[in-house]
């Protein structure tokens, strides 16, 4: 577990799972620090999302910090260390950097800023974007309020969060490895299809353009531009690469109307 010199309301939110998750936290009944663990089973399932709400609603401390089923921390220094960076400066958030898993292949994830050397610590200028992953992200409660209340509740999640934070809170990152992000192929975006994957496309570059922006809105069609050319290079000759690279709403516009069609009738 953590070694911090606060309190830790570890929330473990078990949505039916059929594995032996309740079996796992009893394990640690004897951990000092047992106590920590507020584990509950829902006696039906709530979905993903559901679950993902429910369970930020439960925390009660100043901070959030989130490790979803696929990642793991791997420094037990991370919670303090980050929690120190966000008081010392008055922070709404904190990432760190990460590894990635690809089925035993580890490989070193983040963006690390110029002149800044591993170990040190970086505030982001105001709308400053970089992407880090879930899994080292620590946010005040207050802020995941902010935006539960204002926003599609799919914003608390991964990237759109982060963009969130970016273009309205003040955030920073420790240039730390302390998580570990899982990538097997079963997770939430990399089991869907690619048909299923378009129209998720589809739906967040109309949300950026609604809820956030200019700069926002860049973001998200450098994103999506990014993703399409890489999902399929073999779709885009070099007119259409220029057409869709520069206009978010003619991005949108190939996603639903060229892509999806090209994934029903390849």
């Amino acid at each position: 577990m953590q070694q911090c010199n606060f309190d830790v309301e570890l929330i473990i939110s078990d949505d039916c799972s059929p594995d032996n998750t309740k079996l796992v936290v009893e394990s640690f009944k004897d951990h000092p620090n047992f106590k920590w663990i507020n584990y509950i089973r829902h006696d039906s399932n709530k979905g993903m999302m559901g679950n993902y709400i429910w369970a930020l609603e439960q925390a009660s401390g100043k901070y959030i910090a989130l490790c979803e089923g696929d990642d793991y921390w791997i420094d037990p220094l991370k919670l303090q260390k980050q929690v120190e960076f966000l008081e010392q400066n008055s922070l709404d958030a904190c990432h760190t950097l990460w590894q990635e898993n690809r089925q035993g292949e580890y490989i070193s994830s983040g963006f690390i800023p110029n002149d800044i050397n591993l170990g040190d610590s970086y505030i982001f200028k105001p709308k400053e974007f970089y992407y880090y992953h879930t899994s080292t992200r620590i946010v005040r409660k207050d802020v995941i309020n902010e935006i539960m209340t204002s926003f599609p509740l799919y914003f608390l999640c991964d990237g759109p969060l982060q963009v969130v934070l970016s273009q309205r809170k003040k955030v920073g990152v420790i240039l730390d490895y302390t998580s570990v992000y899982r990538i097997s192929g079963s997770g939430v975006w990399t089991s869907l299809s690619l048909k299923e994957q378009a129209l998720q496309s589809v739906n967040s570059c109309r949300d950026f353009q609604k809820y956030l922006p200019e700069s926002a809105k860049e973001f998200a069609h450098e994103k999506w531009y990014y993703w399409l050319t890489a999902k399929f290079p073999r779709f885009l000759n070099e007119n259409q690469r220029k057409r869709v690279s520069k206009n978010i709403m003619k991005l949108e516009f190939f996603l639903r109307k060229h892509v999806i069609e090209i994934i029903i009738h390849p």
